[in-house]
C-alpha cells in the first residue's frame, strides 16, 4: 500500500508545479491592483500594514489544484488609542477596545464610526461592512461593466484579466478569470479578509485557559491575528473577533522532522472531499497539531501508509467524540456546532475506511484508492515485490484477448479482473475467497465488461 500512497499524494493530491508558478503570478498582479486602489481611502491607507498569505495553499496543505487563495490584509491600529484584547464568554474569540478613543489622528478618521460609542469596543460586523463596501466601490472603478483589468505575461503566454466581487463569510471573494490569445482560461478565486495583528504583548491570558507564545516552538512567529467572523449562537455577536493564531501554527507543522505530517493530512482532506464531510480544513489541521504535540518525532518519519491509517484513526476517534478542542484554548470544541447524528455518520464511514484497509490492503493494496477515488492507479503504479502481490498486468482492465485465450474461461477472467476494481461492495468479507466471491457478485460490473467485449467483437 506503501506505493499506491506515495503515487496517491505525488499524482492527485500535490499540486501541480507549472500551475502553481503561473496562478501566483496572476494572483500577485491582481493583489498589487487591488491593494493600490484600495489605498486611496484615506482610513485604509492608515490601518493597513501588510498582507498575510495563509489558508491551505500556503501552509502547503492544498489538495488538487492551485486555484484557491487565501489572503489576510492585516490592520495596525494606532498604540496612542491604548488598544486593548479582552477575553469573551465565548473561547476562541475575544472583544478589542480602544480605551483612548478620544485621542484619534487626523489619518484615523472614521475609525470611530467603527466602535460603540460607549464601551468603545471595535464592532467586527461594522468592520466587515465598511471593507465590503469599500471593495465594491474599488472594483467598480477598476473594472466597469466587466471590462479587462490588467494583461499578465506569464509562462511565455499573456493573458487578459477580468474579476469580479463576491461575498463568503467573512471574507470578499476576487473571481479572476484570465483568459490568453489561444482561448484557454484560468478561474482562480482570492478570499480577501480584513484582520488586525497585534504583537505578543497583547498575547491573550493565560488566566482564560489560553496556550501561551514560547519562543522555543514559535520561532519568531510573534504576531498573531484577530478576524472579524461573527460566532453563533450569541444574541450580539457583532464585538467578537475570531483568534488566529496562523503564523504559530505554520511554525509547529514545518519542518523535516515532520517528513509525513503534511502529506498524510492531504490525504485525509482527500478522503473528506471524496465522501463529501463537512469538516473544514481546520478542523482536520488542528487534528494534526494535538498529536504533534504528544508523538515523537520518530513518529511522522515512519512509512507514509503506518502514518496515515494511525491519523485517520485518530480522526475518526474524534469525530466519534464529538470534540475537536481548538488547538489554542482546550475550552472551545470546534465540532460544537454539529449535529450529533452527522458526525456519527462521518465517525462511522472513518472507521470503515480503516477496518477495510487493515484487512483488505494485503490482498489488494489498491483498496484505499477506493476511498480517495483514484481508480486509474491500477494501470499506473507498481504494487511492489511483497509476496502474494499480482504484477501490474493482472490489475489491469480485460481485453478481448483476455477472453479469447484458451487459459481459463470467459467467466473466470471476468472474475479474475472484477478482484482489481475499486468498486466494493459495503459488505465486510472475513476471508480471500470471500471476497473473489462478493465482486463476482457484483452484476452491474461483470455487464459492463461482458458490454465492452460485445462492442469490440
Amino acid at each position: 500500500m506503501e506505493n499506491i500512497l506515495n503515487s496517491i499524494n505525488g499524482s492527485y493530491v500535490s499540486l501541480n508545479a507549472t500551475e502553481q508558478k503561473r496562478n501566483n503570478v496572476i494572483v500577485h498582479a491582481v493583489l498589487n491592483t487591488v491593494i493600490q486602489s484600495l489605498s486611496t481611502d484615506k482610513l485604509f491607507k492608515a490601518l493597513y500594514n501588510k498582507n498575510y498569505f495563509g489558508g491551505s495553499y500556503y501552509d502547503n496543505l492544498k489538495v488538487g489544484s492551485s486555484d484557491e487563495f487565501d489572503i489576510d490584509l492585516l490592520f495596525v491600529l494606532p498604540e496612542n488609542l491604548s488598544p486593548t484584547i479582552n477575553s469573551s464568554d465565548k473561547p476562541g474569540y475575544v472583544h478589542v477596545t480602544l480605551s483612548d478613543l478620544e485621542k484619534l489622528e487626523e489619518k484615523f478618521k472614521g475609525l470611530e464610526k467603527l466602535c460603540n460609542p460607549i464601551t468603545k469596543q471595535i464592532s467586527a460586523r461594522k468592520v466587515l461592512s465598511w471593507f465590503e463596501s469599500l471593495s465594491a466601490k474599488c472594483f467598480n472603478k477598476l473594472c466597469p461593466r466587466g471590462n479587462v483589468l490588467q494583461t499578465v505575461s506569464v509562462q511565455g503566454k499573456a493573458y487578459d484579466i477580468k474579476v469580479k466581487l463576491t461575498k463568503s463569510g467573512p471574507a470578499s471573494t476576487i473571481n479572476i478569470v484570465a483568459e490568453a490569445l489561444d482561448k484557454s482560461v484560468i478561474k482562480i478565486d482570492v478570499d480577501l479578509v480584513p484582520c488586525i495583528s497585534f504583537s505578543k504583548k497583547y498575547w491573550p491570558s493565560k488566566s482564560a485557559g489560553y496556550r501561551q507564545y514560547d519562543s522555543k516552538l514559535h520561532g519568531n512567529s510573534e504576531t498573531f491575528f484577530v478576524v472579524p467572523k461573527l460566532p453563533t449562537g450569541t444574541a450580539i455577536p457583532d464585538f467578537y473577533w475570531r483568534l488566529s493564531f496562523q503564523e504559530q501554527e505554520r511554525v509547529l507543522i514545518s519542518g523535516n522532522e515532520l517528513g509525513r505530517l503534511k502529506p498524510v493530512l492531504r490525504l485525509l482532506k482527500r478522503v473528506r472531499d471524496h465522501w463529501n464531510h463537512p469538516i473544514s480544513s481546520y478542523f482536520i489541521k488542528t487534528v494534526f497539531l494535538w498529536e504533534v504535540e504528544t508523538r515523537s518525532k520518530d513518529f511522522w518519519n515512519r512509512p507514509l501508509s503506518i502514518v496515515f491509517c494511525a491519523m485517520l484513526e485518530v480522526y475518526g476517534e474524534k469525530l466519534k467524540n464529538g470534540a475537536i478542542p481548538y488547538f489554542w484554548n482546550k475550552k472551545f470544541n470546534l465540532l460544537s456546532g454539529f449535529k450529533k447524528s452527522t458526525l456519527d455518520g462521518i465517525a462511522n464511514k472513518i472507521n470503515n475506511i480503516v477496518s477495510d484497509v487493515k484487512r483488505f490492503s494485503e490482498i489488494d493494496p489498491f483498496v484505499v484508492a477506493k476511498h480517495i477515488e483514484v481508480e486509474i492507479l491500477r494501470r499506473e503504479v507498481p504494487i511492489g515485490k511483497k509476496k502474494g502481490k499480482v504484477p501490474i498486468e493482472a490489475s489491469s482492465q480485460p481485453t478481448v484477448s483476455n477472453y479469447s485465450s484458451g487459459g481459463g474461461s470467459r467467466a473466470e477472467s471476468v472474475v479474475s479482473s472484477s478482484t482489481s476494481s475499486s468498486s466494493y461492495s459495503e459488505e465486510q468479507p472475513s476471508s480471500s475467497t470471500d471476497y473473489l466471491g462478493l465482486v463476482a457478485k457484483n452484476l452491474d460490473e461483470v455487464r459492463a465488461f461482458l458490454q465492452r467485449i460485445v462492442l469490440k467483437k
